[in-house]
């Protein structure tokens, strides 16, 4: 069984990486085998999220040694997802990632310094350069090719956006469009800014987790966001 490998990863901070593991996690895991590694030390966000939540449909594994993280992902080809939380920097923790991902997910917010990482565009020329953070996928990429003969594939995913739409916004999504094609990854439609994150966040819960009942129209969008990363993640494991 071929387990999909789902890095999310940012070297900025901040970005709400954890927030979106726990959310993947729990919807993914009402039709799949979930597994979620929190490597994300000294504060592992993820795993503190564990100790408030009941009765997960899914398996969670706080790893200290990231030494031993490519074993774990051999002992746990059972799963359908693997889902791993890194760090907000460049260390030894985040080069093993990158060595064992098949997928990186990159969340970003509407910030000009949120893009630098990614790449920073030139008025004059119109042509962009790749950021710290776009050549640590590059080099990647290359490892993966040469070592596995196996593509890694890099999503983009807009985080944190206003709910109602800033002129900022635009601009980062126009030039995020620009460039897509010329760094390689495939942009996500984004996820807002909502207050039902980062309370059900701290209960140990997500949206999926809420009864039919209590679902109002920003709790539907959100779940809807969410699931639109799963499938634009299915939809590039068919290429």
């Amino acid at each position: 069984m071929n387990s999909k490998i789902i890095a999310v990863s940012n070297i900025k901070g901040g970005t709400g990486k954890s927030t979106i593991c726990a959310n993947l996690a729990v919807a993914l895991s009402a039709n799949s085998k979930v597994l979620t590694i929190d490597i994300d030390k000294p504060q592992f966000t993820l795993n503190n999220y564990f100790r408030h939540k009941e009765n997960p449909k899914f398996d969670h594994i706080k790893l200290e040694d990231e030494n031993q993280l490519e074993q774990i992902i051999e002992d746990n080809k059972k799963y359908d997802y693997i889902i791993i939380d890194t760090p907000g920097s460049l260390n030894n923790a985040m080069k093993k990632a990158c060595e064992l991902a098949d997928i990186f997910l990159t969340p970003i917010s509407d910030s000009r310094f949120d893009l630098d990482v990614i790449g920073q565009f030139s008025p004059e020329d119109k042509k962009f350069t790749p950021g710290c953070y776009a050549n640590i996928i590059w080099d990647a990429r290359k490892h993966k090719l040469i070592k596995r003969k196996e593509q890694l594939k890099w999503i983009i995913v807009p985080n944190k956006l206003s709910v109602r739409i800033t002129n900022n916004q635009r601009k980062i999504m126009i030039l995020l469009k620009k460039m897509q094609s010329s760094l390689g990854f495939s942009l996500c439609s984004g996820v807002k800014d909502r207050v039902v994150f980062k309370e059900l966040f701290n209960e140990g819960k997500t949206v999926f987790d809420l009864p039919p009942s209590k679902l109002n129209i920003s709790n539907i969008s959100a779940k809807n966001e969410i699931r639109s990363i799963i499938f634009h993640i299915n939809n590039l494991n068919k290429d």
